[in-house]
Order: structure tokens, then sequence, then C-alpha cells
């Protein structure tokens, strides 16, 4: 049987053939794209749901009580800097690949903060010193400088102060400073010198390194009558060990932001699992705070409603091209009965209508399958499985040749010359 003589046949019934070439094509472009769009829409849908998120409810936050260190130790700051990636290390492998942002921070307990600038009008303030990595390149300096060597010649710890801060306290650059612990009464217990060496504006506000709290960019109202604002500064790593050393309680927070970009719809039912084990595995000390898991498992459950939804439609809708692509192969069968009647009458098998029917169905219908899955795969998006439409392309060669078989049984056309071929034999 040679290719030329079945492109013939398929020539001459083009109209049977084209109408199920179209059918293949619908088909298997509707296996590749329901799932590449419904997987583009999730994940849209899913990284615009965390983005609308409060970043608090994004962060990872991993922090120590704030204690008191050995005089005799000699870098702080710096030593529990590395245990960013310690802890991070610690986490599930499916929350490690949406970690965008991260930060550490050490920080000093809050104290009371007096100076010739500070009177009583402005009320109590209380400040927490810090130490972290990034500031400089999220702000400006509006005045002075930055803290550079932590501590000057006469002991003062070097601080700079975000403009918002400094302005409504009347503070600026050059301005000294006294830091104290006191007691219930007010009364000080171990004072250090505060140097306040510039007033820095951020560039960006929404930069993640101003979220965490107390706000370094504002002035923490006092939380009843008689209580202190809360203000928050920044040093060197050798001015917040001075103050550590010097019996400042302190502590440390490691700060992780889940990126929306990297959440991706494949990965979510991973991804809450693995929020759901942060708590057991967390490094001993440490508290964790997060809030991020709920939201990502109401969406989890809005998602699964969905695509049972989905799943439902296009069943529905492959159901209906497979009827109608067997409809359509039953229609050339019946319209070629005649031919494979005496095809019979010849001598020709059931294989050979067989051969006939896949042959002309294998020239024409797997290619149509192809297009439509090349064009299905010119959507965005992931999920699309070619096993699926190399099944889907299989039964539809087939139903042609099938179709042609079980017409044989039927009645009318050349039913005559297969009886005289059955009497003869």
């Amino acid at each position: 049987m040679s290719v030329f003589a079945v492109a013939r046949r398929v020539r001459a019934y083009g109209g049977h053939f084209l109408l199920l070439a179209v059918l293949t094509l619908v088909t298997a472009l509707l296996i590749t794209a329901v799932p590449r769009v419904a997987d583009r829409l999730t994940g849209q849908g899913l990284r615009e749901h965390v983005a609308g998120q409060p970043v608090a409810r994004r962060d990872l936050t991993y922090t120590t009580q704030e204690e008191l260190v050995p005089r005799t130790t000699w870098s702080v700051a710096g030593t529990r800097a590395s245990d960013l990636d310690t802890v991070e290390g610690r986490m599930p492998p499916a929350v490690q690949r949406v970690i965008g942002q991260r930060w550490y921070a050490a920080r000093t307990a809050f104290a009371r903060l007096t100076g010739p600038q500070l009177t009583s009008d402005k009320g109590l303030v209380d400040l927490s010193v810090r130490s972290m990595g990034g500031v400089r390149e999220a702000a400006g300096l509006v005045e002075g400088r930055w803290p550079e060597a932590g501590t000057t010649a006469d002991g003062s710890v070097e601080l700079a102060l975000a403009d918002t801060v400094a302005g409504p306290l009347g503070l600026r650059a050059g301005n000294r400073l006294s830091l104290s612990i006191v007691d219930e009464f007010g009364k000080p217990l171990k004072t250090r010198k505060i140097l306040l060496v510039g007033v820095f504006r951020p560039t960006d506000r929404g930069n993640g390194i101003w979220d965490s709290l107390p706000m370094m960019l504002r002035l923490t109202p006092p939380e009843g009558d008689g209580e202190p604002f809360l203000v928050v500064g920044v040093t060197a790593d050798r001015g917040f060990d001075a103050l550590a050393t010097a019996g400042w309680p302190v502590g440390f927070s490691w700060r992780y932001r889940i990126s929306p970009e990297r959440i991706t719809p494949a990965q979510l039912d991973a991804l809450v699992d693995g929020l759901a084990t942060l708590e057991r595995t967390r490094p001993a000390g440490l508290t964790l705070t997060q809030g991020v898991d709920i939201p990502l498992r109401q969406f989890a459950e809005s998602l699964a409603a969905a695509r049972t939804l989905l799943a439902v439609i296009a069943a529905g809708l492959l159901a209906t091209l497979a009827g109608l692509t067997l409809l359509a192969a039953r229609l050339a069968a019946r319209r070629r009965r005649a031919e494979y009647v005496l095809l019979r009458a010849r001598g020709g098998s059931t294989g050979a209508v067989l051969r006939r029917g896949l042959a002309e169905s294998a020239l024409v219908l797997p290619a149509a399958a192809g297009v439509g899955w090349l064009l299905g795969g010119l959507l965005p998006g992931e999920g699309s499985q070619l096993r699926w439409v190399l099944v889907a392309t299989l039964l539809a060669t087939l139903a042609l040749p099938v179709a042609a078989l079980a017409g044989q049984g039927g009645g009318g056309g050349r039913g005559d010359l297969i009886g005289a071929r059955s009497t003869a034999a």
C-alpha cells in the first residue's frame, strides 16, 4: 500500500478527513492549552494573593530574648550575623526555595534617652540601638555622617537617626545625649554617652529593611500615660559591642521574606507543609513569628475547589469532542461502506479494511494533533502533559478503522458480494 495511493484516497474524501483533522486538532489544543492557561492564571492569582498580604505576614522572623552577654566577649554583633545562613539552612527545602530578601539585626533593650534637646514637654524617650547591614544602601544622609568607628575617643557610642525621628525630637547631627538603664522609679542604674553623628532619609520607604518592629522611620507613640516614646537608631558593630559588653541586654533577629515571584502552584502544597514544620525545626533558643501559612492554606483550599470545577468542565468538553469525532468517523465509514464491501469481495480480509482505514487516518490525524499541541504550547504556563495528547491522537486515529469494521455488520450496500464470497468458500 503506497503512500501516494493513501494520499489519493484522503484527497478523494477530503471533507471527511478535514472534519476529523479539525476535531483532533481542537482536542489536542484543549488538552495542551487548558492546563497551561489554568497554571498561568493560578500562578498569577497566587502571587497577587501573597503580595497583597501585609508584609508582617510574609516574614519569617526568628528572635532571641534580650539578655546580658559576658563582658569578655570581643565581638557580639558580627558573631551572630553568620547565623543568617545557619537558620535558613534548617528550613525545609520547599521554604528555602521561596525566600527572597533576608535581614539580620542586633538590638539593645530600650533604655532612657536624655539630653539638652529632649526637654520635658517632649515627653519621655526610650532608645534601642541596632546594628544591621543594608541601611547605608537603602538611605541617604541628610546631615552628618554614618557611624564608622562605632565609638569616639571619649567612649561615646555613635548613632544615626532617621529624619522623621530626629526632626520631631529637635535633634541634629553633633548633639550629645545620654542613654541610661533606669529602675521602675526612673533612677539611672547605668549610663552611656551617645553622639548623634548623622541623620538619614530612606531612598525607598517600601524597602523591606524598614519593616522590622519597632520601625526605625517613626516615633512609636506611648502605650499609655507616663509611658515613653520608642525610638530606634543605628550604629556600627563596634558601637553595639560597646553597649553589649557594658551590661546592656541585647537580642538578635533573623528575618526572611517570602518572595511571591518564587511561589508556583505546583509547589504550594509542599510549601504549606514546610511552613507547618518550621516550629519543630527552629533552632533552640529562638522564637519564630510568621503568618504566611494562613493565606496560603486559604488559597490552597480555594484552588482545590476551582480545580475540581475545571476538571468537570474539561471532561465535558473532551467527552463532547470524543462524541463528535466518533460520529464523524462513523459518517465517513458509512459513506464508504460500498468501497469496503467491494474490498472484502475481492478477497480482502478484515485486516485489510483495518489497515486501509488506519493508513488514511495515520496520514492526517497525527499531524493535526501535532499542530494542536504546538499551538497550545505557545501559551504561557506549565502543566500540560504530552502523554495525554498522544493518547487522544491514538484514539482519534483508530476511530475511522474501527468504525469501518463495525459498519460491515450493517445492511445495505454490496452485502451480496460478501455473501457470494462466503458461499464460494
